[in-house]
């Protein structure tokens, strides 16, 4: 008996540790799971708020407003369109990506796979992806009535240009992302674009906004309004008449630029062949050359072209001429021989005047009858030196600064450099004499516009420029003119605009004259450079004129690229300075300045009668 005893007493000695060890494990497993459950209630109660909240909420953009556009004269040329729509997916909710995504895909112009991809979520907080924006009014309600599940259609806004074509190079356009491209949108993409607000609200599981539930995350900020120095109704006429003209000789291009050569502002910058901003890519894949056509269109020609201008810089070296010797040298004359030798090279005049012995002819008489012979002469006299300082002085070294994407700079090696042509240093004599006639210097249409803005401002180049004001919610801020230096006297600036009124009264720019106005300006008829020399048969046209030439207030170019046929610049360019300037003097009530009796032309004052109207009805509002 006291041996079963001892027996059963070892047995309780052996389970009774055990069953304490079983109790702790027990226990220490409950306090473990009640510390867990304790931590995740209090310590991660906010994470597991938080990440249900995720489950149930959506956050959804609201889009900002571009800021207008507009010209001078408080005309939208930009705007946002509120009809449009954005189309975006919760991934999570999307249950057949493929299936969805072939649907849409016709609808947003979007690639099937690429869609896809977009709606597959990529983790368990994948709940907005952006599908598209501003979609039209159309597509947006197509999108609505398929009913897919986890699309959804919210109003946003797209780019509108109400004009149509109308200077489109100057204004650009956007993307789809509303990203500035071209022009204008580009260069004061920062200014135009605003910031986006964020609305945050419940969803069900279908992922549907509840009604209600909507609470703002933050409100958006809409872009500024630009007010460019355009003026419609000029950008109207010129766009027209370029566009007429470039059709009219089979042109490649032209460009036309009227500039207020008192304060520099550009009232009108016009590039023919144009396109429509509203739609500046055609659907579907082009090939190279539908895409270099359509690049063309799109580019800005006054401001991204360099090309040579011809008889139209002889003005440039006729103001060095008078600068740096004096005006005497109005009275010094030169031999105007059909030909000029200079070493193994030959000057030569202008085809319609080989036949012509131009004979003896003063400054005024060579820039009058556009001689090469005779400005190679005054331009071998003046130096290389001083020559290239009023290349300089002029501005055509120098990005103009207009506010405009793609400017370039004429390049033009300074006599100090090493010349690859004579292997030495120095500009050779045959390149002082090119480019005293405007050959073997190169510069863009503005460049030159604002070049001649200076002798008809008296002698100070003015920074051309497109802002004419900034406008947010409560104040607007003029863009002020910049002077940028004094290139001549105001005695020099005043005998080359009368010699350039010599050259439209008596000379090669004569169907620039406007009854009633006084006239100054230049022709050039410039054959093309080309990789391995000048392309025969390829002339840029050209006319630089000041209206009224009394008292400036408009300088108007025009080059016209590649006619076919007749390529002078007084048959091809002038007529279409005459037609902006005509316009343009009676727009601007520009009284008349001259004693001939003003006569207008029936055709044009019809073709813009209603523009002329509005005008008027403004003018006398204010």
């Amino acid at each position: 008996m006291a041996h079963r005893q001892t027996a059963t007493q070892q047995q309780l000695s052996i389970i009774r540790p055990r069953a304490r060890l079983g109790l702790g494990v027990i226990a220490g497993l409950y306090f473990l799971l009640a510390g867990r459950l304790v931590y995740l209630q209090a310590a991660r109660h906010a994470y597991f708020q938080k990440e249900a909240e995720n489950y149930r909420v959506s956050h959804h953009l609201l889009p900002a407003m571009r800021g207008q556009i507009l010209d001078r004269n408080g005309n939208v040329l930009a705007m946002d369109d509120t009809s449009a729509w954005a189309i975006y997916a919760d991934p999570l909710e999307v249950g057949d990506a493929a299936g969805t995504a072939q649907a849409l895909a016709p609808l947003l112009g979007l690639d099937p796979a690429r869609l896809q991809a977009l709606l597959t979520p990529r983790s368990s907080k994948n709940h907005y992806a952006s599908l598209k924006r501003h979609v039209d009014d159309a597509i947006g309600r197509r999108v609505k009535a398929l009913n897919l599940q986890g699309i959804g259609v919210i109003p946003d806004t797209r780019r509108l240009y109400p004009n149509g074509p109308l200077a489109a190079q100057v204004l650009g356009f956007t993307n789809s992302d509303g990203d500035g491209i071209e022009g204008v949108e580009r260069s004061q993409d920062d200014q135009l674009r605003g910031q986006d607000g964020l609305v945050v609200a419940e969803v069900d599981r279908k992922g549907r906004f509840i009604p209600g539930t909507e609470r703002p995350g933050h409100t958006p900020q809409n872009g500024r309004d630009l007010v460019l120095t355009l003026d419609k109704t000029l950008q109207n006429v010129a766009d027209t008449e370029l566009a007429r003209a470039v059709r009219d000789h089979h042109a490649r291009n032209g460009v036309a630029i009227v500039l207020d050569p008192r304060t520099g502002e550009i009232l009108a910058l016009s590039n023919a062949p144009g396109y429509d901003p509203n739609a500046p890519r055609p659907a579907g894949r082009l090939d190279a050359a539908r895409a270099a056509a359509l690049e063309a269109r799109r580019r800005d020609h006054a401001v991204a072209d360099l090309y040579e201008p011809g008889s139209t810089l002889k003005t440039i070296t006729a103001s060095a001429v008078l600068q740096e010797q004096g005006l005497g040298m109005m009275d010094k004359y030169v031999y105007c021989s059909p030909t000029l030798q200079i070493g193994r090279h030959a000057i030569h005049e202008a085809a319609d005047a080989l036949t012509k012995n131009l004979g003896s002819q003063n400054l005024r008489g060579v820039l009058r009858v556009s001689s090469n012979v005779g400005m190679a002469q005054f331009g071998l006299g003046l130096g290389a030196d001083r020559l290239y300082k009023y290349e300089q002085k002029f501005g055509f070294l120098d990005k103009p600064g207009s506010g405009l994407p793609g400017e370039q700079k004429s390049w033009l090696q300074s006599p100090d450099e090493f010349n690859r042509f004579t292997e030495s240093t120095g500009w050779a004599k045959i390149q002082l004499a090119n480019i005293s006639f405007g050959q073997g210097i190169s510069v863009t249409p503005l460049q030159l516009a604002a070049a001649y803005a200076a002798i008809a401002n008296g002698g100070t180049l003015m920074r051309p420029h497109i802002l004419h004001a900034v406008r947010d919610s409560d104040r607007e801020t003029p863009v002020a003119p910049e002077p940028v230096r004094r290139v001549v006297t105001p005695e020099v600036a005043a005998k080359v605009r009368s010699m350039l009124g010599t050259v439209v009264q008596g000379g090669t720019g004569q169907p620039a004259q406007i009854a009633g106005y006084s006239v100054g300006g230049k022709t050039g008829s410039a054959q093309v450079a080309g990789a391995h020399g000048y392309e025969s048969g390829h002339f840029v046209a050209s006319f630089v004129g000041l209206y009224p030439l009394s008292h400036p207030r408009l300088v108007i170019m025009c080059a016209v690229f590649e006619p076919q046929g007749i390529h002078w610049g007084a048959s091809v360019a002038a007529p279409v300075v005459h037609n902006i300037a005509k316009a343009a003097m009676l727009a601007l009530h520009v009284p008349p300045d001259a004693p001939e009796e003003v006569d207008w032309d029936d055709h044009l004052k019809e073709r813009y009668r209603s523009q002329w109207d509005a005008r008027h009805r403004m003018a006398r509002r204010t």
